[in-house]
């Protein structure tokens, strides 16, 4: 193959491997929705990208093992699963007060119920309010 030949290849695939890694970025943010919980809640990072994940996929009932390939697809060196034993205990004295329920069943699962969706949803869009009213008292000053 001559010189230029070459690098019209070299550049086509460059640009494939960047569309399929945009790609890959795109999927992953489907699996694994992007959303911030109010920090006065107390949820860790990874634990918000679990709620997430049950949140989007509510009112199914998502196995164990489903949520740990979710939130460590990726991980070089991940934890052993029984951590998604211990990220919903902690999520669940955490959205405790809130009167948000994280529902097991057995040998299937967990999940978020309906009523626990729809008060999780209005935590966030009232999140949202707050932050676009504060946003905007900041611009009109």
């Amino acid at each position: 193959m001559n010189a230029p030949l070459q690098h019209n290849a070299a550049a086509a695939l460059r640009e494939h491997i960047e569309e399929l890694e945009e790609t890959v970025r795109q999927l992953r943010e489907l699996l694994v929705p992007s959303v911030t919980f109010p920090a006065e809640i107390g949820l860790t990072a990874t634990e918000s990208k679990m709620l997430s994940f049950l949140l989007a996929r509510s009112p199914n009932i998502v196995s164990k093992e489903r949520i740990f390939q979710a939130i460590y697809f990726d991980a070089q060196d991940p934890p052993f699963s029984k951590i998604i034993d211990v990220m919903l205990l902690r999520c669940r004295k955490k959205l405790a007060p809130y009167g948000v329920e994280i529902a097991r069943s057995w040998g299937a699962g967990v999940g978020i119920e309906s009523r626990s969706a729809a008060i999780l949803r209005t935590i966030l869009e009232g999140q949202r309010s707050l932050r676009t009213m504060l946003e905007s008292q900041r611009i009109s000053k």
